[in-house]
């Protein structure tokens, strides 16, 4: 799978656009939040997950993953295709989600997307039935309403709820506890394993053996 997304030059000159291409969306996040905290003058803005734009007189973008340049360590991973006046691009991604902190989303398995994280009673249980829709929040505040990444730590919270957020208790369940547990946005990927308790399938903290779980606005 390949995710596209467009940068353009926030001048009037359309000379300096390009086509961006990662194995994932979250590439894509990566780069440009390390790009925006190296150096804030470059006036980098990321309006949507799939559309950029920047100032071409501060950053070469098409090079900055090369050696010596800004970012080298997505070189491999990213790819930067120039565009002229006359190209108008279009492209099509399946299940790009703005992760911006502070905003909600449902929690789907990737593996079964009829399933979802549902809290009931204080506890998370997997469920085909039921969902509950989640606030997810950078602890770092630095990155307010900032897209996140998967080495950001987050909470959260039921916005069925007032107070409490997403913890661990003593037998590996998650419940809803007023201070939450340190987890990062990608121990979703490989952190939680729905296990069956008799009565319903409760989501489980299992490190590095659990399945793959998604955000869905």
């Amino acid at each position: 799978m390949v995710f596209y997304a467009h940068i353009q030059t926030n001048g009037a000159d359309a000379g300096y656009r390009y086509i961006i291409m990662a194995p994932r969306m979250e590439i894509v996040d990566e780069w440009y939040r390390a790009i925006a905290t190296k150096k804030h003058d470059y006036d980098i803005r990321r309006v949507s997950p799939e559309f950029y734009t920047y100032n071409h007189h501060k950053l070469d973008v098409g090079h900055s993953t090369y050696s010596g340049r800004e970012l080298p360590k997505f070189h491999d991973i990213m790819t930067f295709t120039p565009l002229d006046s006359r190209m108008s691009p279009t492209f099509t991604n399946q299940g790009s989600v703005d992760r911006i902190s502070g905003n909600t989303f449902y929690i789907r398995s990737k593996s079964d997307p009829r399933v979802f994280w549902h809290e009931r009673g204080g506890d998370i249980y997997a469920s085909q039935r039921f969902r509950t829709r989640f606030r997810i929040l950078n602890k770092d505040k630095i990155f307010g309403k900032q897209v996140m990444v998967d080495s950001d730590l987050i909470s959260i919270s039921p916005t069925t709820l007032l107070d409490g957020e997403v913890n661990v208790n003593d037998e590996d369940g998650l419940c809803i506890d007023v201070v939450g547990t340190d987890i990062a946005l990608g121990d979703l990927k490989s952190h939680f394993i729905p296990l069956w308790n008799g009565d319903n399938f409760r989501i489980i903290y299992d490190q590095g053996n659990g399945e793959e779980w998604e955000l869905v606005s």
